[in-house]
């Protein structure tokens, strides 16, 4: 920047006419998706995809907020920090509420989303460039709507799916890559050739699977993106099926910079799975046959600040074992520039099915109590049910309460 020059940044949530909290309050007239559509004009931001349904029938998803419009070419787009002083990245509007995404009722009476592109690539406006991959978005579609006859049951099983298209995919391809370059371990080999990309709690091999791409990607891309790297290090699993699918033409990712002989994919890869296995035998041990993924994968209920302070940390923190990856439906995306690197960092915090033909039977569970008093046997009282898959129900008819309570809470003013 020169001389008497700033960067300009701005931000729909510093508007002076922020109206989200209203948009959130009860609203007694309101009876169903149409009506909570409606009501959504009051939202701002952070854009968000809700997913509505009511008790007629109605269904209905709508990503509501306020989306700037912007010149076509401001190649930028919000990615980072423009020249205040060209108008070129000035904001041109905002889209019309009309123009949001939104479905109501469709042909296949279901809608699922997880955090990938929601709308077709002929949709005009520009909303963002951080669409999630697809493979959770493809699983939602496997499970839910390409499929009928839905109950409680079946919402279950789908929200703790362990199944991994990523990992089912490139799994093969860095096998293959693998055994190309020799060398290697063919027993690991085997082992992940007959795994079917379940991110199964007590199996070793998604831990296997997940240390060896965790490797992979900081061999193939780190001489290459140097100081970047740190913000790119994370699963990359489409990045990764691309290179090894021949797709990702724009330099040779394989070939290490710092040396004069040019290094292939198979090469790189069968060091990389070396690298893990080494890894793996220091945190958890040479015997094999003893690796478990959810042990390393445990979710990591992090206290702030407390839980990163010596001695009491433990009291703090709400840690239990669990399944999944970066791309399943039971979310547990990692950290791989962290350590631990495989802890479940982000999961699905909060589960529930409702039950519209009889609310009260509907099901939820969080990731870890009912209480925030670390002292209170209720701190961690969901924590283990979570991890396991199971659900509590939550009555609201005054006699079914009555026959459940344990006691009686009251918050008494001064």
């Amino acid at each position: 920047l020169g001389e008497g020059h700033v960067a300009a940044l701005q931000w729909t949530a510093l508007s002076d006419d922020d109206t989200t909290v209203a948009a959130g309050m009860v609203d007694e007239n309101m009876r169903g998706a149409a009506d909570y559509i409606e009501r959504m004009r009051q939202y701002i931001v952070p854009m968000q995809s809700m997913v509505i349904a009511d008790a007629t029938g109605g269904i209905a998803l709508i990503a509501p907020g306020r989306v700037p419009g912007r010149d076509p070419a401001n190649r930028i787009a919000g990615r980072m920090p423009v020249p205040g002083w060209d108008a070129t990245y000035d904001w041109k509007g905002f889209l019309k509420f009309e123009d949001l995404p939104r479905f109501q009722n469709p042909p296949k009476g279901a809608i699922g989303t997880a955090n990938a592109r929601i709308v077709p690539p002929e949709y005009p406006h520009h909303l963002t460039f951080d669409w999630d991959e697809p493979f959770r978005q493809q699983r939602v579609d496997e499970l839910i709507l390409e499929r009928s006859g839905h109950d409680v049951a079946s919402m279950r099983a789908a929200q703790n799916d362990v199944f991994s298209p990523a990992a089912a995919r490139l799994g093969v391809l860095m096998v293959v890559a693998a055994q190309a370059a020799g060398g290697v371990d063919d027993a690991v080999l085997d082992q992940l050739t007959t795994w079917d990309g379940v991110m199964r709690a007590d199996a070793p091999e998604p831990l296997i699977f997940t240390a060896w791409l965790r490797e992979a990607v900081r061999a193939i891309y780190s001489d290459d993106l140097g100081p970047a790297f740190e913000r790119f290090f994370d699963t990359r699993a489409s990045a990764m099926t691309r290179l090894l699918e021949g797709k990702a033409t724009g330099r040779d990712w394989c070939d290490d910079r710092a040396t004069t002989d040019r290094e292939r994919c198979s090469a790189v890869l069968a060091r990389a799975l070396g690298t893990a296995l080494a890894d793996l035998e220091k945190r958890y041990g040479t015997d094999r046959s003893k690796w478990r993924w959810d042990v390393a994968h445990y979710a990591q209920g992090e206290h702030r600040p407390f839980g990163n302070m010596p001695v009491i940390g433990p009291y703090f923190n709400v840690e239990v074992p669990s399944p999944g990856g970066s791309y399943t439906l039971n979310r547990g995306k990692m950290v791989f520039g962290e350590e631990p690197p495989f802890a479940n960092r982000h999961g699905s915090s909060f589960r529930a099915v409702y039950d519209f033909a009889d609310l009260e039977r509907s099901l939820y569970i969080h990731t870890t109590g009912q209480s925030g008093n670390p002292m209170s046997p209720h701190y961690r009282s969901f924590a283990e049910r979570w991890s396991q898959g199971e659900y509590i129900e939550i009555p609201t008819r005054r006699e079914a309460i009555d026959k459940l309570a344990i006691g009686t809470w009251k918050l008494t003013p001064p």
